[in-house]
This record gives C-alpha cells, sequence and structure tokens, in this order.
C-alpha cells in the first residue's frame, strides 16, 4: 500500500499560527487513527497494545499523582471561564487557546485510559505469572512424591544408599520449585542430643549459583545454635529469613543468597535433618513456597519411615 500524505495546511489562512498547528496535529492524529483502523484486526490489537506499553508507566505516574484529573479540571474550567465571558462581553476568548485546551482534556483523558488498560496488562500478566508459578511448585511436589514412592519399593538398596538417593531426589525437586538463583541442601541428622551433628551437606543449585555451603552443625562446639532447638519444635514453626535480618548471625555480604528458609526434615519425634533451601532474591520464598518445601521434607520423612518399617520385617 503507498504511503498516504498527510493534508499540510501551512499555506490555508485559518487565523492564527497556533489555530493552524493545533489543525495541523488533528489532522496528523486522525491519519493515524486511519492507518490503524485500516489494518486487520489481529495488527489493531498489536498496535494498541504496543502504544499503551510504550505510554502506560508514565500515564500511571501522572495518574498516581493526580496530574491528569488536574489537567482535565484546569483545562475545563479555562474553557468555562472563556466561553462564558465571550458570551457576557462579547470579546472572543482566542479560538487557538479554546482549541489547545480541548487538545489537553482529550490528551488527558486517553493517557487516563491507557493508564487503567495499562494496569489491566500488567494485572493479567502478573495472574499469568502466578499461575505458572503455581504449576511449577507443583510439578516439582508431585515429581517428589512419584520418585520416593517408587523409591520406597526397592529392595536392593540398604538403608545408607536409600537415603543417599532420596536425599538427591529431594534438593532437585526443591530447587525446581522455584526459579532463579536458588539452591537447596539436606543435612543428615547423626548422634544423639548433646552429641548431635548436621554434616556433609547434599547440594543442588540453579539459576547460576555454583556455591556450596559445607558449614558444620556440630552441638558439642556451639549448643546455643538456634537450630538444635528447632529440631525439637514442630515443622510448621519455622520462618523465612531475609536480608538484612542478622538473625543466626548471618554475613550477607560474604554469602551469595539473600534469604533462606530451614525446616526440620521429621515424622512425629524422628528426626532425620534438616532442609536448607535459599534465594538470591528477597520476597521470593512465599508462603506457598514455604508449603511446598514444607511438603517436600513431610515426603522424605515418610519415605524414610517407610522403607526403615519394611527393612524391619
Amino acid at each position: 500500500m503507498g504511503k498516504s500524505k498527510v493534508p499540510d495546511l501551512s499555506g490555508t489562512h485559518i487565523g492564527s499560527e497556533a489555530v493552524r498547528n493545533t489543525c495541523q496535529y488533528n489532522f496528523q492524529l486522525t491519519y493515524e487513527c486511519a492507518i490503524i483502523s485500516a489494518m486487520d484486526k489481529e495488527q489493531r490489537r498489536e498496535k494498541w497494545r504496543s502504544l499503551v506499553y510504550k505510554l502506560g508507566p508514565n500515564s500511571v505516574w501522572l495518574k498516581e499523582h493526580l496530574i491528569l484529573l488536574i489537567a482535565q479540571s484546569l483545562s475545563s474550567a479555562v474553557i468555562l471561564v472563556l466561553s462564558f465571558l465571550s458570551f457576557k462581553t462579547g470579546i472572543g476568548p482566542g479560538l487557538a487557546a479554546v482549541i489547545a485546551l480541548a487538545v489537553a482534556i482529550l490528551i488527558a483523558t486517553g493517557l487516563d485510559a491507557v493508564a487503567d488498560k495499562y494496569e489491566a496488562f500488567l494485572s493479567e500478566n502478573e495472574i499469568s505469572l502466578a499461575d505458572e508459578a503455581s504449576e511449577v511448585k507443583a510439578s516439582a511436589l508431585n515429581t517428589f512424591i512419584a520418585r520416593a514412592t517408587s523409591l520406597t519399593q526397592r529392595k536392593d538398596l540398604d538403608n545408607e544408599a536409600f537415603s543417599e538417593v532420596l536425599s538427591n531426589y529431594l534438593v532437585s525437586a526443591a530447587c525446581q520449585s522455584l526459579s532463579g538463583g536458588t539452591r537447596a541442601s539436606f543435612y543428615q541428622l547423626k548422634g544423639k542430643r548433646g552429641r548431635r551433628e548436621l554434616l556433609n551437606p547434599v547440594h543442588d543449585v540453579q539459576g547460576g549459583r555454583t556455591d556450596q555451603s559445607q558449614t558444620p552443625f556440630i552441638e558439642q562446639n556451639s549448643p546455643e545454635n538456634t537450630i538444635w532447638h528447632m529440631l525439637g519444635r514442630p515443622d510448621s514453626e519455622p520462618q523465612v529469613v531475609e536480608c538484612p535480618d542478622d538473625r543466626d548471625g548471618v554475613n550477607w555480604e560474604k554469602v551469595h543468597y539473600k534469604a533462606y528458609y530451614t525446616v526440620p526434615v521429621k515424622c512425629g519425634n524422628k528426626v532425620y535433618g534438616i532442609l536448607s533451601f535459599n534465594t538470591d532474591m528477597t520476597g521470593s520464598i512465599s508462603a506457598s513456597q514455604q508449603r511446598i518445601l514444607l511438603g517436600m521434607a513431610r515426603v522424605y520423612a515418610l519415605s524414610k519411615l517407610m522403607f526403615e518399617a519394611r527393612a524391619r520385617r
């Protein structure tokens, strides 16, 4: 399709340069709208969506600061005053000013609509992303349940081999339950109260993370560590710790994560260890994410209990 030429009003005598420029703008806008209306439905939708995304952020800012409302109100008030003066005194209010203010109202109204549309787009995207994240979490948990259930049926594994495979399944599923730079570690508990140890963790990482924690937890060396208290408490009690919270003495400048969640892996009074999960973004370990990780920890404990019970028969 050949490129149409926008009408040029520069040579006409409409009264003033401001009026000519305003009319020229209106013709340009009409021309653009005509081009868009000539597109098919899908092209029009994409064109408007592109326009909304370009103007959206600034429009939302203007709307939030009441600038659009002020522009509409002031422009309407000025036009009303000028029209009243023209009617009462016969003095022309200035056609250019009236047209300019009318255009200002139209633009402010349009930007207000753009802001509403942009916020609707963002809301739709947030819902879509939330649904996608929920599917990822559910898929990771279901995969771990299926693997753990299958593993408990195997008769060719001793307790140590079973624990090693199940631990790898656990940290892999935990990492896959959340996108981004995550690390999951499982520490197996050994020893009796007063001499307990959490050593040699099994790790998995994703999102570019390569760090691995080798921090040992030895009760005789640090009996005041809150981790020993946590092992004896309900597994639903632990909370997410985020930077800059200095709980547990974490030096945030020296670690590769910004938030972590540690939950005991237990079934009743039988404690098997801890699952520690961290991420490089604050705010990403949501309540639903905590429930998924807690569910995985419980599946691990139940699987171990079932395997041990079967081995005793």
